[in-house]
């Protein structure tokens, strides 16, 4: 895995979590992956309830990567997350 890797691999996850923001305004965590082949795919998982947690769908995609990786399918992996970081001492100030 190298740098220039790393860079496409996060370039094109942030790219595509700015259109599903644009689009949506949210969305589930999904995983970009570059291949030994050179290809840099998304992926997304399947799960049995229609609406899961953020957390249980990154910790499938984990599962899913680690086992992409180790048979040696992947060589740059992540994991694109919706996340809201807010300011609590902003939030404090705010309240009446």
């Amino acid at each position: 895995m190298s740098r220039k890797d790393i860079d496409a691999v996060l370039n094109d996850g942030i790219s595509a979590a700015v259109h599903f923001i644009e689009k949506s305004g949210e969305f589930f965590p999904f995983g970009v992956v570059k291949t030994i082949a050179g290809e840099i795919r998304h992926i997304q998982t399947l799960m049995p309830d229609a609406l899961p947690t953020s957390d249980t769908v990154s910790e499938a995609l984990e599962t899913s990567l680690k086992e992409g990786a180790d048979i040696g399918e992947y060589n740059t992996v992540a994991i694109v997350s919706n996340v809201e970081v807010t300011d609590k001492k902003m939030k404090q100030d705010s309240m009446p």
